[in-house]
């Protein structure tokens, strides 16, 4: 008589990997030797240091899959409110599309160098003369509407110029 073989038909693991990701301490260069940790921390909690389980995400059962993404989720979001992670999405949010915006007039960032895009975000009267981490996520829908009127003008302006230098 043949064993049945069990039949793992997937899981969507993103969810846990983008946890682990916020994890203090993460480094991806260990991302396995970290994936086996958490979850050897969480069949140790739950059933004993001597658990005799392989520590991989397909072993769980999707209860014990669920319960794990919670924990991870309170560990990541220990000492944040709802309303602090909301208001870090928003400003995330206007922060992408205030930056797709300044590419459309070639001001992107490049290598983590942010010179370019300060330049021009310092240029607009709605910034102040600051650059985006220094202005408050209340303020961002008005400097992404003076945003995209700025990227608007510089277009029309390079627009004329290539008109121009056709002409010659």
């Amino acid at each position: 008589m043949t064993a049945k073989k069990r039949q793992y038909n997937g899981r969507n693991t993103g969810m846990f990997y983008a946890l682990m990701a916020q994890l203090p301490g993460y480094n991806a260069g260990y991302k396995d030797l970290i994936k086996e940790g958490v979850i050897n921390d969480f069949l140790t909690k739950h059933y004993g240091e001597r658990h005799g389980r392989s520590l991989r995400i397909s072993t769980l059962s999707d209860a014990e899959y669920r319960e794990l993404l919670h924990e991870l989720n309170a560990q990541v979001s220990a000492g944040k409110t709802n309303a602090a992670l909301q208001g870090e999405a928003i400003r995330k949010r206007f922060t992408h599309q205030i930056l797709s915006t300044l590419s459309r007039i070639g001001a992107t960032v490049v290598n983590g160098d942010y010179t370019k895009v300060n330049y021009h975000i310092r240029r607009i009267p709605a910034s102040g003369g600051r650059i985006l981490p220094q202005i408050s996520a209340d303020e961002l829908p008005n400097l992404l509407a003076a945003t995209r009127a700025y990227c608007g003008n510089i277009k029309r302006q390079q627009e004329r110029e290539r008109a121009i230098a056709a002409q010659n």
